[in-house]
């Protein structure tokens, strides 16, 4: 198979499965974590051409944190039977936060130091704030959908400079299903509390 066929096979692939692992998780469903890991599969293909390694990397992340997430939503983490959609904690936050940053510093100069990426800031910035967003997502805080949104914005010029246009149409759409998956569990959280 041609080099260009098969990456931009792995970015409709990518985009089609994004597209449905944001819906389904915007809606509360637990089958938005095995359409994460076919978007996993796809975009670690597209980065890897794209000289994204920050993002590559974050597709290894995504799947622990997809496992994760769909571990927990569908037992519960220990110490809830299954969790609710709810408030993060501001000590979870800060702390989510503070790792994110060390992760966006550590990530960055690693990038800088021995990769020929161009834009490793914004990689690795991207890169450490999606982890910390996926992690808010799999305990099932609505503060992931805020992060989420803002991701989102700042991605989509990110990859339209790389030339992934499809995959910046795709982050635009996903700013707006954030959007209304932030309204969702939002009026979902209100009825737990009911």
């Amino acid at each position: 198979m041609d080099k260009n066929v098969l990456y931009l096979t792995a970015e409709i692939l990518g985009v089609v499965s994004g597209i449905l692992y944001v819906w389904l998780t915007a809606r509360a469903n637990i089958l938005c974590w095995p359409a994460g890991l076919l978007n996993i599969a796809s975009y670690i293909i597209v980065f890897y051409e794209a000289k994204l390694y920050a993002d590559m990397g974050l597709q290894g992340i995504y799947i622990v944190l997809t496992v994760y997430g769909w571990v927990v939503w569908r037992h519960g983490d220990g110490n809830v039977k299954k969790r609710k959609i709810s408030n993060v904690p501001r000590v979870e936050l800060l702390a989510t936060a503070v790792a994110v940053a060390i992760i966006w510093l550590c990530v960055w100069h690693i990038l800088h130091t021995y990769t020929d990426g161009e834009v490793t800031w914004a990689d690795s910035f991207l890169m450490a704030a999606s982890c910390g967003a996926t992690w808010l997502a799999a305990r099932k805080y609505i503060a992931n959908w805020v992060w989420w949104i803002i991701i989102d914005t700042l991605y989509t010029p990110l990859y339209l400079y790389k030339q992934l246009y499809l995959t910046a149409a795709l982050y635009v759409l996903f700013g707006i299903i954030a959007w209304r998956g932030y309204n969702i569990w939002r009026v979902k959280s209100a009825e737990v509390y009911i």
